[in-house]
């Protein structure tokens, strides 16, 4: 879905000239969602397939023969329990059968010039013949994608002229190695990462053009780990080869990511063993299937609203203290806070989620100046859930951006009859955006920071768009994606302006959905450059009960937050 931003190029170079390696013509799909991309853009076409020759020993591999080797071979003999792990764990989790599907190929590599090669050497490490370098080196290449072999290391290397670039499932500066996304359960890492590198001749340890961090599915499942990080780094080679094209080599690098330490507890991660396997099965894995059968992680989960006096200081110093939670209707529950000042009257819209329709609507209630809440009210409705009710005036007429996904668009809504009366004004993005927050500078540009999920699975990425007025078409600013890590990368809130600091809150969605929020301090905001620093994290002291806040809202004499209690 995001991809489609990074379709066309408005520059007028030729275009970029890619090679493609693979084992096979059927692809998993993330890899063959990248070949679709590059058939759909203006500005790069696959000129080469280099497709690995198996060899005899290979082709003429007997089941049984396999099975031999394995039981011969101490290394292999050593990891059967994860094999037949693996095989039980993806044959029951059809998202991840679905997710990861092999798609043939074929049709999207007709007619273009291909070279069969047969790597050199045993075991992990490819290296290719002089023939096949040289015969790669006359294609004139400016990138090579990795979707088959196994390490490469050599020549083939430096055979395109930005080098070949080849994803990586895991956070290299923790995990390098495999398996990918099984470590992380086992060391309860809350984040799983993917990172897309240009390779060199050190294992996982490239130059990093992108990396997303998604929630890490802890429990004991593998496969259902492996879907969120292989759906959200689908479009960043898209993204990247949009931005070599449209800018430069130079530009790419720039916004590569920095060198890190490598901080992982293995200097290298191997598949684990069988006393491993075991052993994390009884301690971790079947107490997790348990609890799962027996339902004792399903308490029920709920959210509140509750608001104070504003305390002047930063949401990312001051306490939980000293709010006063609104109770809502039986079947009913609040969530996403906002608070709206006009005429010297204080409104607070909040999500009024119905358990018994699982939708939401938009409901608004005035905050009185002694304090109380007056009568609460449907403010909008609609056949499709709304959340996250961003309410703000203009040229003296009062719109609200709620999220509305579900209808996938981003919608305008402008007020007829404030509070209670809203109309379609508008929709803004033809796209199914999450949690829509908008700044307008003083020379009157308009940030619209939002997220969206590239497809089924993946975690959602937030996004800058920018346009001179308030009806006008979005243009993707070029500093987005702005985050690709799921403790920052969805808004918590509208953005504020705090002791003359624009401050961007952000809801963590790591380990559960509304962990917790941050806040960041927004030091760039240009229509051409971007840049935050974190400030700080609101504290978990809302009460025993708490376990995440997700939405936080102040006005001159209000604040309001949202909490996530457990229910017993």
């Amino acid at each position: 879905m995001i991809e489609t931003f990074y379709l066309n190029s408005r520059r007028s170079a030729p275009k970029l000239r890619i090679g493609v390696m693979i084992d096979d013509s059927k692809l998993i799909a993330p890899f063959a969602a990248v070949l679709k991309h590059i058939q759909q853009c203006d500005f790069a076409g696959v000129q080469l397939v280099i497709r690995k020759r198996p060899s005899q020993s290979e082709l003429s591999r007997h089941r049984f023969v396999r099975l031999f080797q394995v039981l011969w071979d101490p290394k292999r003999r050593s990891a059967i329990v994860y094999g037949l792990y693996q095989r039980w764990d993806q044959a029951r989790h059809s998202e991840y059968a679905k997710a990861l599907a092999f798609e043939d190929c074929s049709a999207l590599l007709k007619d273009i010039p291909e070279i069969s090669v047969q790597p050199l050497g045993n075991g992990n490490v490819h290296r290719l013949p002089p023939e096949a370098i040289n015969d790669i080196r006359d294609a004139r290449l400016d990138v090579i994608l990795r979707f088959g072999f196994n390490i490469l290391k050599g020549d083939i290397l430096n055979c395109a002229r930005y080098g070949v670039w080849s994803y990586h499932h895991g956070d290299n500066d923790f995990y390098r190695g495999g398996p990918a996304g099984f470590w992380e359960l086992v060391e309860r890492e809350p984040l799983t990462g993917a990172v897309l590198q240009v390779l060199n001749d050190k294992l996982d340890a490239g130059l990093v053009l992108a990396k997303t961090l998604t929630p890490t599915k802890l429990g004991a499942s593998r496969a259902a780990n492996l879907v969120a990080p292989y759906r959200s780094a689908e479009p960043m080679i898209i993204e990247k080869l949009h931005q070599l094209h449209e800018n430069d080599w130079d530009c790419v690098q720039r916004r590569a990511l920095p060198q890190q330490e490598y901080r992982g507890r293995r200097k290298l991660y191997r598949k684990p063993t069988n006393s491993e396997m075991s052993k994390w099965i009884f301690n971790r894995g079947l107490p997790a299937v348990a609890r799962r059968i027996m339902s004792l992680d399903r308490g029920v989960r709920q959210w509140t609203v509750g608001i104070r006096p504003a305390s002047g200081i930063p949401p990312w110093k001051c306490s939980g203290s000293e709010f006063r939670w609104l109770e809502a209707p039986a079947g009913h529950f609040y969530a996403d806070p906002f608070l709206f000042e006009r005429e010297g009257r204080t409104w607070l819209f909040v999500e009024d989620y119905d358990m018994s329709e699982k939708k939401g609507n938009i409901a608004c209630a005035e905050i009185l100046h002694t304090g109380e809440i007056g009568p609460w009210k449907i403010a909008l409705t609609g056949p499709h859930h709304l959340s996250f009710p961003l309410v703000f005036e203009q040229n003296g007429e009062v719109f609200m951006i709620p999220e509305s996904r579900q209808s996938e668009h981003v919608a305008l809504f402008r007020s007829i009859e404030f509070p209670w009366k809203w109309e379609l004004d508008l929709v803004l993005l033809d796209k199914p955006g999450l949690d829509t927050s908008l700044h307008v500078s003083e020379d009157g540009t308009h940030y619209f920071f939002t997220s969206f999920r590239h497809s089924d699975g993946a975690h959602p990425h937030l996004y800058l768009f920018t346009t001179r007025s308030l009806r006008e078409k979005w243009s993707l600013h070029p500093a987005s994606p702005l985050s690709r890590d799921a403790r920052y990368s969805r808004n918590a809130g509208a953005i504020l302006e705090i002791d003359g600091l624009l401050v961007r809150p952000s809801q963590d969605g790591t380990l559960w959905y509304g962990l917790n929020s941050h806040f960041h301090g927004i030091e760039k905001l240009t229509p051409t450059e971007y840049r935050e620093t974190l400030l700080g994290s609101r504290k978990q002291d809302l009460g025993p009960d708490a376990v995440g806040t997700h939405s936080y809202s102040r006005s001159t004499q209000w604040e309001a937050i949202d909490c996530l209690r457990q229910i017993n």
